[in-house]
């Protein structure tokens, strides 16, 4: 038969698991929002009053910690994930600037594609548009004109 625990050995394990579970819970925020700027419970104080009680509310309704934080944080975590994708976009951008054509060419400075050439490209490429199977005939016709000086 076991001996029964003693309270105050009862309240130590309680105690050690409750700790173990805001660890836990603490290490998930921490992994899921790497920026929230909370290393340990005393931190949350730094949240504004709306917000903290919304996150205790959310606790208390059983949500641990990076759901709780994630719903009292939505509309910064929108924000950040919004400036990401436009900076994302605008580096894309910049990345690619160097594949437009040089010297202003447009589409007038482009050669005229004949019929049957351009029939061509339309079943190997179908996805292209004229001005772009216009670019490709041209950039080739050119390079078979450099090709051919001796």
């Amino acid at each position: 038969m076991m001996e029964p625990i003693s309270e105050g050995r009862a309240a130590w394990l309680i105690k050690q698991e409750a700790q173990a579970a805001v660890n836990m819970a603490l290490r998930r925020l921490k992994e899921e929002f790497p920026d929230c700027g909370y290393e340990a419970v005393s931190d949350f104080a730094q949240m504004d009053s709306d917000k903290f009680g919304a996150f205790v509310d959310y606790v208390g309704l059983g949500l641990d910690y990076a759901d709780a934080y994630a719903l009292t944080h939505r509309a910064e975590l929108i924000e950040r994930a919004v400036q990401a994708a436009q900076a994302e976009a605008v580096r894309s951008a910049q990345s690619r600037a160097h594949l437009t054509r040089s010297g202003g060419a447009g589409e007038s400075d482009l050669e005229t594609v004949p019929e049957s050439t351009m029939e061509t490209y339309r079943a190997w490429f179908p996805a292209w548009s004229t001005a772009r199977i216009r670019a490709s005939y041209t950039d080739m016709k050119l390079a078979g004109e450099r090709s051919d000086v001796k």
